[in-house]
C-alpha cells in the first residue's frame, strides 16, 4: 500500500522492476519515463498523496536521477522522503554524487531482485 514514485527510462527495466515490486506488494507505483516527469508529478500532487519513497535511475532524458534526488532534498515537505538509486552506473563516483545529493541507498540493476528489500530496509530506517 505504499506510494512509491519509479523513474525509468529503459521499458524493459522499468517492465522487469514493476513486476518485481508489485509482486513484493508494491502496489501503489507511479512510472515515470524520466525525473522531469516525475517531479512534475511529485509537485503536483504530492501535496495531496503521501510519497512513501522514489526509485530512480541516474541517467534518464531531461532530468537525471541526481538532479531529482537534489529537487527533492530541497523541498521542505519532500526532504526526509527515501530515495533509492537503481542503475547500471554504480561506481565508487556515483556512490559519492549519491550521497552528496542526499540518496538513501544506491542498487546495481544487475541485483534488481534485492529491490523490495532496499525499499523495505529505507522505509524502515
Amino acid at each position: 500500500g505504499k506510494n512509491i514514485v519509479y523513474c525509468e527510462d529503459s521499458r524493459v527495466v522499468q517492465a522487469m522492476a514493476s513486476t518485481i515490486m508489485r509482486a513484493a506488494g508494491c502496489s501503489n507505483l507511479h512510472i515515470f519515463n524520466n525525473g522531469a516527469e516525475a517531479w512534475d508529478w511529485i509537485r503536483t500532487h504530492g501535496e495531496n498523496q503521501r510519497i512513501d519513497a522514489i526509485v530512480t535511475d541516474i541517467e534518464m532524458p531531461l532530468m537525471d536521477g541526481f538532479h531529482l534526488s537534489s529537487k527533492v532534498r530541497q523541498d521542505p515537505k519532500l526532504r526526509t522522503t527515501p530515495i533509492v538509486l537503481l542503475s547500471s552506473l554504480i561506481n565508487a563516483d556515483n556512490e559519492r554524487k549519491g550521497k552528496s545529493v542526499g540518496v538513501n541507498a544506491q542498487l546495481v540493476k544487475t541485483r534488481i531482485e534485492e529491490l523490495p528489500n532496499v525499499i523495505a530496509g529505507v522505509l524502515a530506517a
